[in-house]
């Protein structure tokens, strides 16, 4: 082969291998940062303020994420949504578990 072309197979490589550790890198920072944020909805749903209840602006505030990424995090920690109209308010289960309704809602 041309010194060319293993110049060429040189950088295609270094460019592979810089992505993937990267890539790595940022699925780490994000498995961190997901865990800290977990930690900050479990402590803010653990207290009596408000019985347990809190807003899902009020909590995606608190921890940087947008209110998607809150309301996923919120399910990971066995939290629900109150059924109530109006206002998002989450809480976790173990606290308010999930009423069962004679009706067929």
């Amino acid at each position: 082969m041309s010194d060319g072309l293993w110049g060429f197979l040189g950088v295609v490589t270094g460019v592979a291998a810089t992505s993937a550790a990267r890539a790595v890198e940022w699925w780490f920072k994000q498995g961190r940062a997901a865990g800290k944020r977990k930690a900050a909805l479990r402590r803010m749903l653990n207290t009596d303020f408000n019985n347990g209840w809190r807003r899902i602006e009020t909590l995606s505030r608190v921890i940087g994420a947008d209110v998607e990424t809150t309301r996923n995090l919120l399910l990971e920690i066995d939290a629900r949504c109150s059924e109530k109209e109006g206002q998002e308010k989450w809480a976790l289960i173990s606290k308010h578990p999930i009423p069962t309704h004679s009706d067929n809602d």
